[in-house]
């Protein structure tokens, strides 16, 4: 099965999603606020404008002075390009903040937070690349950083990286020395969101040793206790399963795991990792007779592994599975063809030799070539032999420290033993004490896991709730704003501008509590804001309206997603002219508020350019929104830094009526 290299960026890319979604660690004073909210922005637009990601990130940097802040956004930068599988500038970023950290002669609990944040990411990239050695120094360089900067919630996630790469190097008992190590921080932390990943990381050690017993009881704990939280954690943990399967040739057991690893990995939209399951689901089929359903899981396999660039264990353990089903079917050229196939030793695994001579004496066997048959029947058996006897080893090792473990508690125990003589008097009191302790215990372990529970769906309830209280109350916040500002402004005598308050104002009240409006309201509410504008302010930059005639103006829209850009546009942009475009493309109705001032991203930063409330409201609202939505509205703003203009863009797909009526 596909378990080795080929897998690592997947396994890799998880970790770094589960490392980067909790809730980073404030310092006194926040010192990293604002890169964390550069961070967040960039992160949510990495894969729809990662130009735009990367720009965020540039524009925060360039502003900031503190060194340590600016290394702290470098690290950022350096994970956003390892999720675009730009490994070159990620070690060239973790490099400048490693030489960073070298210079400094004192440094403080955020410089080492920053440096073991930087050296966890090396360590996945390099990991990658197949430099074992150094993503492991890597790992524990960051759990030093992690302990010295006092953010001891990271540690799990860096020791379950620190294992993964143990367990690739074939070094078994210090990889279940490191998931153990894991399991200790996450307990004594209370913090149980990397419990599923290590009891998995566990399961897989077990699994590599042939202890399958202990394998499959992990993988139970995976399932039941710890299950999932994600597409991504369901795809590897039964990727992982189904590889625990295989190895014992239990392929009809394997089948199924390797369909739920499917069906989890369609979820996710990555397409290396559904390559992967592909071959094995081809590699299963081929092992159990089924010829014609192999041949259509590994051509599916094959149109992603053969691209350009491509891995070349990968390639090399594809030809072998396209080999193995050759031989099944009696195609001895066919087999010689993938077989024949050049490979570098270097970067092939003994588990990847072994498949590939055991092929090659059956090929040869079949050819009637017996003197070379019995050659790499030879190099099959010597490659097993070594790998028993690695596995071995390792269980002897792991034994050996279990063993030293179990001695210490028995010299414990015979410590106890001695001293029980001089309180026999208190046993009664002691055992009484106990057994009411235990009980307690037991009722306090249910209470907390029942209280637990009923938090989670109270956490869950909260936040939903909150969502819509900050939307109502940042929307009550644009209304009034606009319209008290327009009352101070002029004296009620004049005609005009009372006309356009009222209609105003009897638009803020229809769409106060309304996430979605009619688009001829919001084009109505908006033409009269500007009007009202020009009213005030006769030299405000004209206003260009597009809408296409044949539009239904019934069209549901996120309120204010016309005006409240329209007035950012007017007040901040500094524009000589402002386009408003509605129109449909294919299936979709684009909203586009356009203009040529200064650029949102060179005017961000400065002084009374607004508090951003109405960005943030819209993002929020389009969020919610799009919770209840099959195909999901976008939100953009598109600027570059040092160039004039900005465009927000909001493009809202066709739903079906049930859908538009929620």
């Amino acid at each position: 099965m596909m378990r080795a290299e080929t897998i690592l960026r997947t396994f890799l890319f998880l970790s770094l999603i589960v490392f980067s979604c909790s809730s980073p660690v404030k310092t006194s004073g926040d010192r990293f606020a604002h890169a964390d909210i550069a961070g967040d922005m960039a992160a949510a637009m990495l894969k729809s404008a990662p130009d735009s990601a990367f720009s965020i990130i540039r524009s925060a940097r360039s502003s900031e002075t503190d060194s340590t802040v600016i290394r702290y956004l470098d690290a950022l930068s350096s994970k956003f390009h390892y999720l675009r599988y730009e490994d070159d500038s990620c070690k060239a970023l973790t490099s400048s903040v490693s030489e960073w950290f070298s210079r400094q002669s004192e440094p403080d609990p955020d410089m080492w937070y920053v440096y073991g944040l930087s050296s966890n990411i090396r360590g996945v990239c390099l990991q990658t690349e197949n430099a074992l050695d150094e993503s492991e120094a890597c790992f524990r360089d960051a759990v030093v950083g992690m302990e010295r900067g006092g953010r001891g919630r990271w540690l799990p996630d860096i020791y379950v990286n620190l294992s993964n790469v143990l367990l690739h190097k074939g070094d078994f008992a210090s990889a279940a020395h490191a998931a153990g190590r894991a399991l200790q921080c996450a307990d004594s932390l209370g913090f149980g969101g990397p419990m599923h990943s290590i009891n998995v990381a566990l399961a897989e050690i077990y699994a590599r040793m042939a202890n399958y017993t202990k394998a499959e009881w992990y993988f139970g704990q995976a399932i039941e206790k710890y299950p999932p939280s994600s597409d991504y954690e369901t795809f590897y943990l039964y990727n992982a399963l189904c590889n625990c399967y295989y190895l014992q040739g239990r392929y009809d057991e394997a089948l199924p795991a390797a369909r739920n690893a499917y069906s989890a990995v369609l979820k996710t939209g990555q397409r290396p990792s559904l390559a992967i399951v592909e071959a094995n689901l081809g590699d299963i089929f081929t092992r159990t007779g089924q010829l014609d359903s192999a041949l259509i899981w590994l051509d599916r396999s094959s149109e992603w592994f053969r691209q350009p660039g491509a891995d070349d264990a990968a390639l090399f353990y594809l030809n072998g599975l396209y080999a193995s089903l050759c031989l099944q079917k009696g195609d001895v050229a066919g087999a010689r063809r993938y077989l024949s196939v050049p490979y570098d030793e270097k970067r092939v695994g003994p588990n990847y030799l072994y498949e590939h001579y055991r092929r090659l004496s059956e090929y040869y066997r079949r050819s009637g070539d017996w003197h070379r048959a019995l050659y790499y029947a030879d190099k099959e058996r010597a490659i097993d032999d070594s790998l028993r006897n690695l596995k071995h080893l390792n269980n002897v090792a792991e034994m050996s420290a279990r063993y030293t473990r179990d001695t210490t508690l028995m010299h414990q125990s015979a410590e106890l033993a001695e001293n029980r003589a001089t309180i026999r008097s208190q046993r009664l009191i002691i055992i009484l004490t106990v057994v009411a302790l235990a009980l307690s215990l037991c009722l306090f372990a249910a209470t907390h896991a029942l209280l637990r529970r009923r938090r989670e769906r109270q956490r869950k309830e909260e936040q939903h709730q909150i969502m819509q209280l900050r939307l109502q109350s940042a929307r009550r916040l644009l209304s009034p704003h606009l319209l008290f500002n327009a009352l101070n402004a002029v004296a009620p005598k004049d005609s005009t501008v009372s006309d356009h308050l009222v209609n105003i104002a009897r638009y803020s009240v229809m769409m106060l509590d309304k996430n979605m409006v009619p688009l001829g309201d919001e084009l109505q509410m908006s033409r009269e804001y500007v009007s009202l504008r020009r009213a005030l302010h006769p030299d405000d930059p004209e206003v260009l309206w597009e809408v296409e005639i044949s539009l239904d103006l019934g069209t549901p829209v996120p309120s204010l997603c016309i005006q409240s850009h329209l007035e950012n546009a007017l007040k901040y942009a500094e524009a000589s002219e402002i386009s408003v475009c509605v129109s449909r493309i294919g299936g979709a109705l684009v909203v586009s508020v356009k203009d040529d001032g200064a650029g949102y991203l060179n005017t961000v930063s400065r002084p009374g350019q607004g508090t951003g409330k109405g960005i943030q409201t819209m993002s929020r609202t389009i969020a919610l929104l799009n919770e209840s939505r099959k195909n999901k509205m976008t939100y953009e703003i598109l600027s570059e830094a040092g160039k004039p203009g900005t465009e927000v863009r909001i493009v809202i797909p066709d739903e079906d009526k049930d859908n538009n009526n929620r």
